[in-house]
């Protein structure tokens, strides 16, 4: 099997140094500087194991989640001749014709992160949303000892990731035999000062939990938490690590994030497109990364870059 698998290596080799020009794959997300420079460290790390095989990666950014400059970036990589498409939708549905677009110039789709599940995209690198939110909704059960009033800061309400998560979450509050009461679902439109202006409205409601499903919110909603003195009192599940919540970790303000691995959704992207183009490889509609649950006592075992 290693024999075979080093002969595919050297055909893919040689048939990469034929090609007389190189084969380009776009990307297209956010430019925030939480959570997604580490989807972009994935892609470059991608883009570096690949060096032997004329690959490029071409990265375009748009301003904010959602900002419907998707489209633009994806104009202009067609114009560069790209030959593959990676891509973070900031909606369901409305990215929908540009990515088929593309699909139908014979140029194959990642989405990351999020999806576009009705697109013609070939397949989502992404945790599994649902269950995701499902492990944050067994970590407050049992940290709320099945009992108290909760609160759900999520992104956008039409972003597949934030739905499903909230919805996971719901799901996993209601399977138990449990006194939990959810008081409110807020959208936070991914912003952390809105995020901290909610979380300061909410914690005056007498509320036990709160569950944020994005990694930008989680850091607002800990300052909030912090600058209320009620993080004792109030149990913070949060998505993601970045520098920014190392320290609300460390603390005990945050109970725990559901690291989504997003280094290794960008790398995954890349390494998925890059199969399809040169060997035709087939992939299912989705292709999941492991959510992990990090409290301040795994903490010092996993690495971002953002």
């Amino acid at each position: 099997a290693q024999a075979r698998r080093m002969g595919y290596e050297t055909n893919l080799i040689a048939k990469s140094l034929s090609r007389k020009h190189q084969l380009k794959i776009g990307c297209v997300f956010p430019a925030e500087y939480r959570f997604y420079p580490d989807i972009e460290a994935g892609i470059n790390a991608a883009n570096d194991s690949l060096i032997d095989h004329n690959v490029q990666t071409i990265s375009m950014k748009t301003e904010k989640l959602g900002d419907g400059k998707e489209v633009d970036c994806i104009d202009r990589l067609l114009e560069l001749g790209i030959h593959g498409l990676a891509i973070c939708p900031g909606h369901r549905t409305q990215l929908n014709d540009a990515i088929n677009r593309v699909v139908e110039k014979d140029i194959p789709v990642v989405t990351i992160a999020t999806d576009a599940p009705e697109s013609k995209r070939l397949t989502c690198v992404s945790t599994d949303s649902y269950n995701n939110g499902q492990i944050a909704g067994d970590l407050m059960a049992n940290l709320l000892n099945y009992q108290g009033r909760v609160a759900v800061l999520t992104g956008f309400q039409d972003v597949t990731d934030h739905a499903e998560k909230v919805r996971g979450f719901l799901d996993a509050i209601r399977s138990h035999d449990s006194n939990i009461e959810i008081i409110d679902v807020v959208e936070t439109h991914d912003d952390a000062i809105l995020a901290y202006e909610l979380a300061e409205e909410l914690v005056t409601l007498d509320i036990d939990g709160v569950y944020i499903n994005t990694a930008t919110a989680t850091i607002g909603g800990s300052h909030a938490l912090l600058a209320s003195q009620r993080y004792r009192d109030v149990r913070l599940v949060g998505t993601d690590l970045m520098r920014d919540t190392i320290p609300f970790i460390e603390k005990g303000i945050i109970r725990a994030v559901i690291f989504q691995d997003p280094f290794m959704q960008g790398y995954r992207a890349i390494r998925i497109l890059f199969d399809v183009i040169t060997a035709g490889t087939q992939y299912g509609p989705t292709d999941f990364v492991r959510p992990t649950v990090i409290t301040k006592h795994n903490l010092q075992s996993f690495q971002c870059y953002s």
